[in-house]
């Protein structure tokens, strides 16, 4: 994995991995938020550009913080 790079690392274990789960967590209480306390109608395209929006930004950052974390940890098992 290491050598398929940074940027395919954070597509793949970031974004689509965690990114994914975070956003649809997330889409998950806003709903539960819309029909418990609003009489709001339910929009399904903003749902799903709140969804992909949430997953590009929390599955970017979350694989930038795993990539930094693995890498750290790999450099410390090669020194000891």
């Amino acid at each position: 994995m290491r050598a398929k790079g940074r940027a395919s690392f954070i597509l793949h274990e970031g974004i689509l991995r965690y990114g994914t789960q975070v956003g649809f967590a997330i889409i998950i209480w806003e709903v539960l938020f819309i029909l418990i306390f609003t009489r709001n109608p339910i929009r399904l395209l903003q749902l799903a550009l709140a969804w992909s929006f949430l997953a590009i930004v929390f599955g970017a950052f979350i694989g930038h913080v795993l990539w930094k974390q693995h890498e750290k940890d790999y450099h410390n098992a090669r020194l000891g």
